[in-house]
């Protein structure tokens, strides 16, 4: 039995290369592997939280973006308070006409 055993692992083990045929090769092969699909941080996760900081960088120039704009629109607003006004909200003077003119989109 145990020599029927040896012969089967025997042929088993020739087919591997030398590199392979070492316990200690198959041991770090095979952590490797449980790290690299198994672990909690193998490397799905890590390409995921890439991916997920990936896009939060980009949304955090957008905003930043924004913010300039809304702090220029802002400062536009408290300079020129009567012109947006009139502009935005149609406030007019007594005694005073407004005209609105809407200009077509060309298609």
């Amino acid at each position: 039995m145990i020599k029927a055993l040896q012969i089967k692992l025997g042929k088993w083990k020739a087919r591997f290369p030398e590199a392979l045929k070492s316990k200690y090769i198959l041991l770090l092969l095979v952590f490797f592997g449980w790290m690299l699909f198994f672990d909690k941080h193998s490397f799905y996760t890590q390409f995921q939280l890439y991916m997920t900081e990936y896009t939060l960088e980009k949304d955090k120039v957008n905003y930043a973006g924004m913010i300039t704009d809304a702090k220029n629109e802002r400062q536009n607003l408290e300079r020129y308070k009567e012109k947006f006004a009139r502009e935005k909200y149609f406030i007019q003077k007594k005694n005073e006409d407004v005209f609105i003119i809407v200009r077509e989109q060309k298609q």
